[in-house]
C-alpha cells in the first residue's frame, strides 16, 4: 500500500534511520508505520523555527506515495478481553517527565540567580533579595509545586508498573488516569515556575546573557504537545460517572 500526508513538528525525524508515522489503516484502525528515512517519497524538512525546543530537529515530514511494507506496520493492540492497554500512557509519562525536568531546572537556576544577582526592593529594608520575605515565600511556593509534580510523576510510574503485574480494567484505568493527571499537573507547574522565577530575579534576570528565558520558551513549546484539558475531562468522568477512558481513546 502507499501513503500520503504531511506532519509538522516531527521530532527527531531529521536524523533518524526510521520515521514513525501514525496513520489509519484500511479499516480506520490506528497504526504506527515505521518507514525508512531513505524510502522514495519521504522528505524531512528543516522548517522548525519555534522559539523553544530549538534543538529537537522537529521539521515537517512529507510522504508522497510512499510504499509501505506490511512488516513495517504495528497495530495498536486491543485485547480480546476488552481491557485497554497502557501503550499510549508510556510516551505521555515521558513528556510529563520532560516538563517536570524543565521545572526543576528552572527552579534551581532561579534560586542560584536570585542568590547571586537579584537586588532587593528598597521598601523591604533588607540588603539582599534572599532576605526579603516575599521572595522567600515565592520560591517556597515554587519548590512545593515542583515537588508535587515530581511526586505525581513517580506515583503514575508506580501504577504503570503495578498494572503490568496485575492487569485488570481498574488497574489499567487507574494507571492511565494517573499518567494523565501527572501530565496535566506537570504542564501547569512548569509554565508557572518558568514565568515566576523572574519575580524573584527582577529586571536583571531578563538579560539574554543569563538565558533564564530558555526554560519558559522550552516549556511553552513542549506543553503544546497535547491538550491538558482532555486529561481533566477523563478524570472528571471517572469521578462523576465511574467511567474509565475507552480502549480506543488515545488522548490519555
Amino acid at each position: 500500500m502507499e501513503r500520503n500526508g504531511a506532519k509538522y513538528s516531527s521530532t527527531g525525524a531529521l536524523r533518524g534511520d526510521w520515521v514513525a508515522v501514525v496513520a489509519l489503516d484500511e479499516g480506520d484502525g490506528l497504526v504506527t508505520v515505521f518507514v525508512p528515512s531513505t524510502a522514495p517519497g519521504i522528505t524531512v524538512g528543516q522548517d522548525w523555527s519555534a522559539f523553544g525546543q530549538r534543538t529537537t530537529l522537529s521539521g515537517t515530514t512529507t510522504l508522497d506515495a510512499v510504499a509501505v511494507r506490511p512488516e513495517w506496520v504495528i497495530r495498536y493492540p486491543l485485547e480480546d478481553d476488552g481491557i485497554p492497554t497502557t501503550l499510549g500512557a508510556y510516551p505521555q509519562l515521558l513528556h510529563a517527565a520532560i516538563d517536570v525536568g524543565i521545572a526543576r531546572g528552572a527552579l534551581d537556576d532561579g534560586v542560584a540567580f536570585t542568590r547571586q544577582h537579584a537586588r532587593p526592593w528598597a521598601p523591604a529594608g533588607v540588603d539582599h533579595a534572599v532576605d526579603e520575605p516575599h521572595v522567600q515565600a515565592l520560591f517556597g511556593r515554587l519548590a512545593t509545586l515542583v515537588e508535587a509534580a515530581e511526586l505525581s510523576l513517580d506515583h503514575a510510574a508506580d501504577l504503570l508498573d503495578a498494572e503490568r503485574r496485575s492487569r485488570t480494567l481498574e488497574t489499567v484505568g487507574d494507571a492511565r488516569l494517573a499518567v494523565g493527571r501527572a501530565k496535566a499537573l506537570a504542564g501547569e507547574v512548569v509554565l508557572e515556575v518558568t514565568m515566576s522565577i523572574f519575580d524573584g530575579s527582577g529586571s536583571t534576570g531578563v538579560d539574554e546573557k543569563h538565558g533564564l528565558d530558555r526554560h519558559w520558551r522550552n516549556a511553552r513549546a513542549h506543553t503544546l504537545h497535547d491538550p491538558n484539558r482532555w486529561k481533566y475531562i477523563h478524570e472528571g468522568r471517572r469521578l462523576l460517572r465511574d467511567e474509565y477512558p475507552s480502549a480506543t481513546d488515545h488522548s490519555i
